[in-house]
This record gives structure tokens, C-alpha cells and sequence, in this order.
């Protein structure tokens, strides 16, 4: 399982077909993917936050959420 670290925070901002836009960017050392949402279902993801349980696809040969299998949580890196 990958682990992104959130690293931008958009909006609110309104969109073509919603309004109130929310875009969280993540990141690991491969790629970078956008959860896109709104205000009401907004998740409250911290900036430099690290989480796991987000699932991509393929989709046009791009990367995107599968929102229906992540359960994105929160982790607590350790230091040694």
C-alpha cells in the first residue's frame, strides 16, 4: 500500500458542473494525484500529513482515485 503526503490545498472554488470545490493534491516519489470534493463531504486532510488507503486507477493513461475503494487514514511516521 502507497503512503502520500498532502502537500496543496485548492478552494473553495466553483467548477463546470459543482460548486464549492475542494482540491487536496498528494504525493509520493512516483506521482501525484488530486482528491476532488466538496464542501459538505470534505474530508479535512492536514497539510504535510501523510496517509495511506488511497487507491488509484488508470484512466487515459493517468493515475486517478478510485474513490469507491480508498478509505484514506492518517499516519504517524516513527522516528528510530
Amino acid at each position: 500500500m502507497n503512503s502520500y503526503k498532502c502537500i496543496k490545498k485548492i478552494g473553495p472554488y466553483d467548477g463546470p458542473y459543482e460548486k464549492n470545490l475542494i482540491s487536496y493534491f498528494f504525493e509520493n516519489k512516483n506521482e501525484t494525484i488530486v482528491w476532488h470534493t466538496n464542501i459538505k463531504k470534505d474530508p479535512n486532510f492536514e497539510l504535510n500529513a501523510c496517509y495511506c488507503g488511497l487507491y488509484t486507477r488508470s484512466f487515459q493513461n493517468k493515475n486517478i482515485i478510485n474513490y469507491k475503494k480508498s478509505k484514506p487514514f492518517k499516519i504517524q511516521l516513527q522516528l528510530l
